[in-house]
């Protein structure tokens, strides 16, 4: 194995904290030897954010570095789509072929709401020699293969990417991936997902789920989860906080979600004990009784009681 491990995130202002949060879980758990090196790809972030990255320590070998995007090169891929919670950085993950060193021949793309459970090591060290890269499924989104007519019997989900940039780089990864944009742009709903799967269709080797246990596996098991094969995840590598599930939100089910707050208390955002006790009565609350407004729809209302979800709506 090489002496170092490229790892790379993309990142805007408004999530930084989650990106740092991120890699603080990530040197946490590295035990090995070898140097982690992460590339946070930006287009905003300043010199704050920087000496925030910049006073991190941990025990392990690792150097932090920040590699602008022009936003603007990636503006062409969200014409024509509801980006919904989204940001154009979404994409910067296209890039990373080109902006990785020449003799690099494998790296680790990561989604910023996760955070590793263990030793990164564990999936860089997967073999994916002939493959495009080394992927995880979302059991959840297998509709999709059929809505962009793909040939595979598995739909991956894209926040856990282990590329294999010797294997990548035979073709134009930018290139393609805009061709497969032009080409189906009014029937992408996961955008740079949709576009990876469609261009990698039949390229990838799924890996064991536990390398990104994304949040469906920690739910009460409903019977549309069971028909789609979704099992519990004992051992988790990677905590992938995928959907609504967010563990710096206030309501949050996820049974992992106190793993977040973890290492955010680790991190320079952590918050002092009067703070962290306050959010922990909310959340604990929020578990009894919760009400939300639903974006999607004007005066209209989700509720939430021991969990269960209820919708109404409110007269003007």
């Amino acid at each position: 194995m090489s002496d170092n491990i490229n790892i790379y995130l993309s990142t805007d202002k408004n999530y930084f904290d989650k990106c740092i949060i991120a890699i603080i879980s990530i040197l946490h758990n590295h035990k090995g030897n070898e140097k982690l090196i992460i590339n946070i790809l930006n287009s905003d972030l300043s010199e704050n954010e920087f000496k925030i990255a910049n006073s991190i320590k941990a025990d392990c070998q690792f150097e932090i570095n920040f590699i602008h995007v022009e936003a603007e090169t990636f503006i062409k891929y969200t014409k024509n789509l509801d980006m919904k919670y989204l940001t154009v950085n979404a994409f910067y993950r296209f890039l990373i072929p080109d902006i990785a060193p020449a003799e690099v021949k494998k790296v680790i793309y990561l989604d910023c709401d996760l955070i590793l459970n263990g030793d990164i090591c564990e999936l860089y060290e997967q073999d994916i020699d002939g493959y495009k890269a080394g992927v995880i499924e979302d059991k959840l989104l297998k509709y999709r293969l059929s809505d962009l007519n793909l040939k595979s019997d598995k739909y991956f989900n894209s926040g856990v990417l282990l590329l294999n940039l010797e294997e990548i780089r035979k073709t134009d990864l930018l290139n393609e991936t805009f061709e497969f944009y032009k080409n189906h742009s009014n029937n992408l709903e996961f955008h740079d997902q949709d576009i990876l799967n469609g261009i990698w269709d039949n390229k990838v080797k799924f890996l064991d789920e536990r390398f990104n246990a994304q949040s469906y596996c920690f739910l009460r098991m409903k019977k549309r989860y069971k028909k789609t094969g979704v099992q519990r995840i004992n051992n988790p590598l990677i905590i992938h906080y995928t959907g609504s599930l967010k563990p710096w939100n206030i309501y949050c089910k996820h049974k992992l979600a106190y793993l977040w707050i973890k290492y955010k208390q680790l991190s320079p955002y952590r918050v002092n004990k009067t703070d962290l006790i306050k959010f922990k009565i909310k959340r604990y609350l929020s578990n009894i009784l919760y009400i939300i407004k639903e974006e999607k729809y004007n005066n209209r209302y989700a509720v939430f009681i021991f969990g269960i979800r209820f919708s109404f709506g409110m007269k003007k």
